[in-house]
């Protein structure tokens, strides 16, 4: 029974080796980087666009004679409706155009990485080791270089 013990002791240890991790053991992207970018862009350009029509619409479809301060109730109903639909349109046209900033900024730095082939990271690597007749994981820093072919 102790040189069962011992062999399985012996044998979850050597499948438990120091060392690195395995690169596999990592889930694959699916896209690269430049195929983000591209994807990124081409949704900036799309909101951008759409924001900026909303906007002209919005702009073409405010009434003209309309009293922003209506003090001596000169506004219609029809133009009232007509002024909120218009600002609505304008508000939504606008945030659309102001959401499209950030994709345009991802889409650079996706740009950049993926001109840029080598990298250089600092991440945390683990390793198991025995100790007081326990296994234990041990996270230890390490720096990868990684070359994108």
């Amino acid at each position: 029974m102790k040189k069962i013990m011992l062999f399985m002791i012996v044998v979850t240890t050597t499948v438990i080796c120091f060392g690195q991790q395995n690169v596999d053991s990592f889930p694959r992207v699916e896209k690269t980087y430049s195929q983000k970018s591209k994807s990124q862009k081409s949704t900036a350009i799309v909101l951008l666009a759409a924001g900026g029509v909303l906007d002209i619409i919005a702009i073409a479809t405010f009434p003209k004679d309309y009293a922003l301060i209506d003090w001596g109730g000169n506004n219609t109903d029809s133009e009232d409706a007509r002024a909120n639909t218009s600002g609505a349109l304008f508000l939504v046209g606008t945030l659309s155009m102001l959401g499209s900033i950030p994709f345009f900024i991802v889409s650079h730095v996706n740009k950049k990485k993926a001109l840029n082939p080598l990298s250089i990271k600092l991440n945390t690597q683990h390793s198991h080791q025995m100790r007081n007749r326990s296994m234990q994981i041990l996270h230890y820093p390490a720096i990868t270089l990684s070359l994108r072919l």
